[in-house]
């Protein structure tokens, strides 16, 4: 891709099992001295059991449709949402957005032993505006299969879909006209830093081992029922009771044993539902 200031370069995550067990976005120049760029967070976030942690494959947001990439969302091993700020002409200001911070981190805390365990992302997440407040929703999944471990591993695993609150200007004088720039205020950008908390919990309905059986074309498979718990963004001003259920997105634990999602997630036909 075209860079905002002007090269070319192409631009990954520096992938699972690397050196240094740290997120790091690749920007390897295509012209000029052909130079890598390096933008890696000063705190990893992540626990010292997490082995082999690095950035996964990245999802680009072009914000003011000129076909360069502003900003950059990616996963790690850690469960880290990261975000990465290139939406700048001079490239020494490029960096990790939210100060430095994950957008969300995923983790599953099991209600029986009440220990917590950190769910890797080794896909692409995808990006929807929120129509209702603003924002934009990052969705992504958990899971890997990476290891000769994860063959039999059956730990529980997640599709997330949280709220990036940012929002954004486009200059419209001097050397800068038409770039892109996050605006600071109204609302302050700001990571879903409480976890699970912050979100809704979604269901299957017809429980894990009672999936309705198909017929006809679909005979021979089962699908689940989901619940559609409609997700409280906003309230009217003074309504407490209201304010008490806002959320800032949702999950959806998959209901088997074992299951990940190892396969980048879209969007049906073009409509809001996801297709896992």
């Amino acid at each position: 891709t075209q860079m905002n200031d002007g090269r070319w370069a192409f631009i990954s995550g520096n992938g699972y099992n690397s050196v240094n067990e740290k997120p790091v976005l690749l920007i390897q120049y295509l012209d000029g001295d052909k130079s890598l760029k390096t933008i890696q967070p000063s705190d990893p976030a992540c626990p010292v059991a997490v082995k082999g942690n690095g950035l996964s494959a990245p999802q680009f947001l072009d914000i003011n449709g000129d076909g360069i990439p502003d900003m950059v969302y990616a996963g790690d091993l850690c469960g880290n949402i990261w975000k990465f700020d290139i939406s700048s002409t001079t490239a020494s200001n490029w960096g990790v957005a939210f100060g430095g911070t994950p957008l969300f981190t995923a983790q599953y805390t099991n209600s029986a032993t009440g220990s917590s365990s950190r769910q890797p992302i080794t896909t692409a997440p995808v990006l929807r505006p929120n129509r209702k407040v603003g924002g934009l929703m990052v969705a992504f999944g958990t899971g890997q299969n990476l290891t000769e471990g994860d063959r039999t591993e059956k730990s529980v695993q997640t599709v997330y879909s949280v709220l990036d609150n940012t929002r954004y200007t486009v200059e419209t004088t001097g050397a800068d006209k038409g770039r892109v720039r996050i605006k600071t205020s109204a609302p302050t950008p700001s990571p879903v830093s409480n976890g699970r908390s912050d979100l809704l919990k979604q269901d299957v309905i017809n429980g894990a081992s009672a999936g309705t059986a198909g017929d006809k074309a679909s005979l021979g498979r089962e699908f689940w029922k989901l619940s559609t718990e409609e997700v409280t963004y906003v309230c009217e001003a003074g309504d407490t009771v209201c304010e008490a259920k806002i959320k800032k997105g949702w999950y959806l634990d998959l209901p088997m044993a074992g299951e990940r999602v190892t396969k980048n997630i879209g969007f049906f036909d073009g409509s809001n539902i996801l297709e896992i």
